[in-house]
């Protein structure tokens, strides 16, 4: 302690900066030092500041270095005598004090390069389906139908490199699945009908995403993009037959299957929402068109022989070597996409 009062008879008038722990800061002089404070003469008068309140003790702000800062739009000649993570609090020669407010820098994410995306979806098929108009005359054979019907089911996986904020190359995969039932009563001496359809497909491709947005692979965003996906298609059809009012020689169920190969394409347009920097949620309007005919591979199969020259398995076998529809599905699909 005697070597501060030494300091104080050497430089009496010299001033001094007191910062406090609540960021306020005084200058003027200390007149005595007492256990737990200081006695100290400001521009506001003779003051008693408590030590444990001080966070800095500048006894000449002489040795700080004065420096050119902007104030008021205009250039203070001022010290700085503290500074914490958001403010600079200067001193000017005349006892102001200038508080800054510290601008953080902006951390910007590294745009992702890779990003995986897993979705799965429900919707319309027109796979190739009995119809449930009753036939007319001759054999007792329906006809054969491709309307939309609900009840497709549809998985899928994509990876992606990100080139820009726009664009995208990838490949993606997936499944569909569609499944229908049917039935028809039809008056004596005509079949009666309980149909079941089950046909599977499975696709992979090369794949195109372009961002309307401008925001793929940019963490943390909002984004609406538009993908084409052209590749190869792998399709299992099955269909199943349970025949009523059949003579005694007749088989009472039947089938019909085939696996074809062919090219397919599918675009989607979907909204992706950020759940974490990394994680998006993605949901989807998807429309798939295989590119083949023929569906089925095979001629209708009895579990017991059909009667040689039967009409009805003879018209059946015309309409399945027929040519059919290409096949669509449209799909809402519901999804989340990872980047890295």
């Amino acid at each position: 302690m005697w070597r501060l009062f030494l300091l104080f008879a050497l430089a009496p008038v010299s001033a001094t900066v007191i910062v406090q722990k609540n960021g306020d800061v005084i200058n003027g002089t200390i007149l005595q030092e007492k256990n737990d404070r200081y006695v100290f003469r400001s521009p506001y008068g003779q003051l008693q500041i408590k030590k444990n309140e001080i966070s800095r003790l500048i006894l000449d702000e002489k040795t700080l270095e004065l420096k050119s800062i902007s104030h008021d739009n205009k250039l203070v000649q001022a010290r700085l005598v503290s500074e914490d993570a958001d403010t600079k609090v200067y001193l000017t020669d005349d006892g102001k004090t200038i508080r800054q407010q510290q601008v953080q820098p902006v951390l910007v994410a590294a745009p992702h390069r890779l990003v995986f995306s897993a979705h799965g979806g429900y919707g319309f098929s027109s796979y190739q389906q009995i119809d449930t108009e009753p036939p007319g005359t001759g054999s007792g054979m329906p006809p054969l139908a491709q309307t939309l019907r609900h009840g497709a089911l549809q998985a899928g996986a994509d990876a992606w490199y990100v080139f820009s904020g726009h664009l995208g190359l990838g490949v993606t995969a997936g499944l569909v699945s569609a499944r229908n039932s049917e039935s028809l009563n039809a008056q004596a001496p005509q079949i009666s009908y309980d149909s079941n359809v089950r046909y599977l497909s499975i696709t992979a491709a090369p794949a195109l995403a372009f961002s309307l947005l401008g925001n793929l692979g940019t963490p943390a965003s909002h984004d609406l993009r538009l993908e084409f996906a052209p590749g190869y298609s792998y399709n299992s059809p099955n269909m199943d037959l349970s025949l009523r009012n059949t003579p005694g020689n007749f088989p009472t169920a039947a089938t019909a299957s085939g696996k074809k190969h062919a090219f397919a394409a599918e675009i989607r347009l979907g909204y992706l929402a950020p759940l974490t920097d990394n994680l998006r949620l993605k949901i989807a309007i998807a429309y798939l068109r295989i590119f083949h005919t023929g569906i089925y591979s095979s001629l209708l199969q009895g579990n017991v022989p059909f009667p040689n020259g039967d009409g009805f398995k003879r018209d059946f076998d015309a309409r399945l070597s027929a040519e059919a529809a290409n096949p669509q599905v449209l799909t809402a699909q519901l999804g989340i996409e990872y980047g890295f």
